[in-house]
């Protein structure tokens, strides 16, 4: 059965080759590239090359690559130069995915309005919704200018739904662009937190292209695997199943907030082979459970 792991499961710098191999042994089909997804890291052809033998030699291939939204490079900032940098940042993702043979598409953070679950002072929530409309008026801009490169590489953009969000805003995005060009990233970890989101998904679920599965209590974004927390996966694999999402289910994951993890060392790359391998194959078998679910429920 296909079924897709997160690149960085234990830390999104450094190490690339050792995790692909890792998450290939483990069982997964695919692996979703999610190293520097916050930084403004460019990739380049030296890159690309060592990236795709170590897939190859691993018998695994790379479905969605998590896009940055930057910090000196943000493709949201209201600063004109900083927007433009951060186009160009994510043009080298999808210039990547296509290098890496990828068979999905790019996920990216964008402005978004957020659901308050307790009261807060109308005029922070004011202040706040101000900025993120001139944001999201940034973020179109730089969609625009993306979409030619999108249609050149014949790929989509899926905007991920984040911690809190409202999904206010998302219907501005699917409304204005096409849906062979942009589309969702359901991540039902954050739709758990502080509240169940996830109706807002089971509305828009015909632009589903791209999925986070993940688990937490709903406190925090623990990233844990799925079947240890809070989520009901009945619901999930139903809204997946009834969607336009076609792709392997894909998982992502983290080892720092399970028992595999080594407290001692906080520094992830200090975690070793054999505490990995073992998070990896336990994983595996709530994902495996998932996917199973969800081709059932189609």
């Amino acid at each position: 059965m296909q079924i897709c792991c997160t690149s960085d499961f234990c830390g999104g710098t450094g190490d690339f080759i050792s995790r692909i191999h890792e998450i290939a042994e483990a069982g997964f089909t695919h692996y979703f590239w999610c190293h520097h997804w916050n930084t403004d890291f460019i990739y380049t052809a030296p890159e690309y090359a060592e990236i795709l033998k170590a897939q190859k030699e691993a018998g695994i291939k790379l479905l969605d690559i998590h896009g940055s939204r930057g910090c000196e490079k943000c493709w949201f900032s209201t600063t004109e130069y900083i927007r433009k940098a951060g186009v160009e940042l994510v043009k080298n993702r999808i210039e990547m995915l296509t290098a890496l043979e990828g068979e999905g598409v790019i996920v990216m953070h964008a402005p978004y309005t957020e659901f308050y679950p307790e009261p807060i002072a109308e005029t922070k929530a004011a202040e706040t919704r101000k900025l993120v409309r001139i944001q999201h008026e940034a973020v179109l801009r730089s969609l625009d200018d993306l979409m030619p490169v999108l249609e050149k590489h014949n790929t989509r953009i899926a905007i991920e739904n984040l911690i809190n969000d409202d999904w206010g805003l998302m219907n501005n995005y699917l409304d204005r662009y096409p849906a062979e060009r942009l589309g969702i990233c359901y991540d039902c970890g954050h739709a758990n937190i502080h509240g169940n989101r996830m109706a807002e998904m089971e509305k828009r679920k015909s632009r589903l292209i791209a999925t986070h599965l993940h688990d937490n209590n709903g406190q925090g974004d623990q990233h844990k695997p799925v079947f240890t927390e809070s989520i009901d996966f009945d619901a999930v694999a139903n809204l997946i199943a009834s969607s336009s999402y076609k792709n392997p289910p894909s998982f992502e994951l983290s080892m720092r907030n399970t028992p595999f993890w080594d407290a001692g060392k906080a520094n992830p790359l200090e975690q070793t082979a054999e505490s990995r391998k073992a998070f990896l194959k336990d994983a595996y078998q709530g994902c495996l459970k998932l996917a199973k679910m969800i081709e059932a429920a189609r």
